[in-house]
């Protein structure tokens, strides 16, 4: 158990990777843990309660101790984290539904959880890090400016296309270097910076959610050659795209 002050504490309990196949529907179940989900495929439809959750790839959300959930509709092909834990004052840090800023990061973020949790003795060490992303969720949940919270949402739908920080400006009618100095002032990061994080995620989770062939992932992404696309990738990541692929096992999976 890892406690962050007086009052509040956690400690894991179990986690694992569940895929679902057509028409699956999560099963009506209260359990006396927490439970945190992250959703790497499809969509994954969650009542909690009264309240309905539609999540989609990306999305995680933190269920309630001994409070009854349940699907409200069926999902296909869906995969999604799950990780139980117990914690006491949990309310402070009041996470429910968030999605993390960077995909691919916590897709890798879950899956060296996941092959922590086969090991013996590791508890500690996942609580630590357990702790540590929702506490870096909850620093992200500051209110942003308008206008960044419109340019990042057309960045978003727009990810995997090669957009380029005089595009955007033009788009928006600003100076670029004024949208550059919003964006760091929201989110720490240059423009050009973001743009080139929103375009790795993209790529990081084709890589990590499908078995499309980088040349695949090169056309989807843009890219007019996929030579294009590893030297883009080996030079922001450091790796190869396939090294990047297979970088991290899984330990633990399940069909529901």
């Amino acid at each position: 158990m890892i406690t962050l002050n007086e009052v509040t504490s956690i400690r894991f309990s179990n986690m694992g990777l569940f895929t679902g196949d057509a028409d699956w529907i999560h099963p009506k179940i209260a359990t006396a843990t927490y439970e945190l989900i992250f959703v790497v495929k499809g969509e994954v439809f969650i009542q909690e309660a009264d309240r309905q959750y539609a999540l989609q790839e990306g999305d995680a959300l933190c269920l309630q101790p001994n409070t009854l959930h349940q699907g409200f509709r069926k999902s296909d092909f869906c995969s999604f984290f799950w990780l139980h834990f117990y914690a006491d004052g949990f309310d402070r840090i009041g996470l429910s539904r968030f999605r993390p800023s960077d995909f691919s990061s916590a897709v890798v973020f879950f899956k060296e959880l996941n092959h922590l949790a086969s090991l013996p003795g590791e508890n500690d060490l996942i609580e630590c890090k357990l702790l540590t992303f929702l506490l870096q969720q909850l620093s992200c949940r500051t209110v942003k400016s308008k206008l960044f919270n419109d340019v990042s949402e057309f960045i978003r739908i727009h990810g995997n296309t090669p957009l380029s920080v005089v595009t955007i400006a033009q788009k928006f009618h600003y100076n670029p270097d004024y949208l550059s100095k919003v964006f760091i002032k929201n989110c720490g990061l240059s423009l050009k910076k973001y743009l080139i994080r929103v375009r790795l995620d993209h790529i990081c989770k084709l890589l990590l959610s499908t078995s499309l062939s980088v040349k695949e992932i090169a056309e989807l992404c843009g890219f007019e050659s996929d030579n294009a696309l590893i030297k883009f990738f080996q030079y922001n990541k450091r790796q190869t795209p396939s090294d990047y692929r297979n970088g991290v096992s899984l330990s633990h999976l399940n069909n529901r």
